[in-house]
């Protein structure tokens, strides 16, 4: 039997070559058709469907859809649970090939001895056994992006704004999925046990939870207009200029898209929708930049306010869904548009 017949299933296609042997190992996938990866660069993990990745050009440069790095080798995003498998099998074809290197060496040499002496050598041969390569399980897939680019699927574990193969994702996608985990987040005192649900409430984590759902509702605003006037008007850079945060400022950014781009966003959506988004730009300013107190700036730009100059301003976890809901319609609208 050649040694290659000894080797692990996994091993296939072994040849020589000027400097020793190339062999291709078959790398498990998960039930879904998914193998892992991870980034050399922040080391996170994600996956990819293995037919997408036999599809891909040889020149293909992979990009971590975390943190958007992108060595020149996809062999970079190698596992360490993968590196060890393909080591693994490097190590049993080297056991099997010396093996037989072995018994090339001492073919047809039997049993010697002296009788002088009374020693006698007996050489046997016996290849190693055919061993199995150790295996390791791949996470479970908990949400799986597609690509509105290029239809690449690719299942992540955290936010991603980048596709593995075409780069920087659109706006309007990562927008929408950071709108899902605001929602997720403001929902988890539901699933929590009654009794850690109320002292977290007393310890007034969900009223973080809330205002800091209104603060990043303004900073998606931010994003998501920003790509779309730089995508959508020429020289948008030399109309800005010296504008400074005027993607923050929500009816400033409204008249910006009229005069530029040909519609006023707040003409795509209904007026409470919109009342909804220019409260919440205004409770943003208040929480990052007067430590969450009532002034009078607040109470002339948001005249239904119930506070007075001097409290405290209380974001309620239905007021942040509702800025949330507001957002979300704002984004399909304009990205119809």
């Amino acid at each position: 039997m050649d040694w290659r017949d000894r080797l692990p299933d996994e091993i296939s296609g072994v040849r020589h070559t000027s400097s020793g042997f190339v062999a291709s190992v078959s790398i498990p996938t998960d039930d879904e058709g998914f193998f892992g990866r991870a980034c050399p660069a922040c080391e996170r993990f994600f996956k990819m469907r293995v037919d997408d990745w036999a599809a891909l050009p040889d020149d293909v440069k992979i990009t971590c859809p975390y943190c958007g790095e992108r060595p020149d080798d996809p062999g970079d995003f190698l596992t360490e649970e993968q590196t060890a498998f393909s080591t693994s099998a490097a190590v049993a074809m080297a056991e099997q090939y010396a093996a037989e290197q072995v018994a090339k060496m001492f073919k047809g040499l039997k049993t010697r001895g002296s009788r002088r002496s009374g020693i006698r050598i007996k050489v046997t041969s016996r290849p190693p056994p055919r061993v199995s390569l150790d295996a390791y399980i791949e996470d479970k897939v908990r949400r799986v992006v597609s690509c509105d680019n290029c239809g690449t699927a690719h299942a992540v574990y955290g936010a991603t704004a980048f596709c593995p193969v075409c780069g920087p994702r659109p706006a309007a996608s990562t927008v929408l999925e950071a709108i899902d985990r605001a929602r997720l987040s403001l929902a988890l005192e539901d699933a929590l046990p009654e009794d850690l649900r109320e002292t977290s409430r007393a310890e007034g984590i969900f009223d973080k939870t809330a205002e800091d759902a209104a603060k990043e509702i303004v900073t998606l605003l931010e994003v998501f207009a920003r790509d779309q006037f730089f995508t959508r008007v020429p020289g948008a850079e030399t109309i800005v200029k010296g504008m400074g945060n005027v993607f923050q400022r929500v009816d400033d950014l409204d008249q910006l898209f009229a005069a530029n781009a040909g519609f006023a966003i707040s003409a795509l959506v209904d007026a409470a929708t919109w009342e909804r988004l220019q409260i919440v730009a205004q409770q943003r300013h208040v929480l990052a930049h007067n430590r969450g107190i009532i002034d009078q700036k607040y109470l002339d730009r948001v005249p239904g306010a119930r506070q007075a100059v001097g409290q405290k301003l209380n974001v309620s976890r239905a007021d942040a869904e509702a800025a949330l809901n507001a957002l979300d319609a704002v984004v399909r609208a304009v990205a119809e548009e």
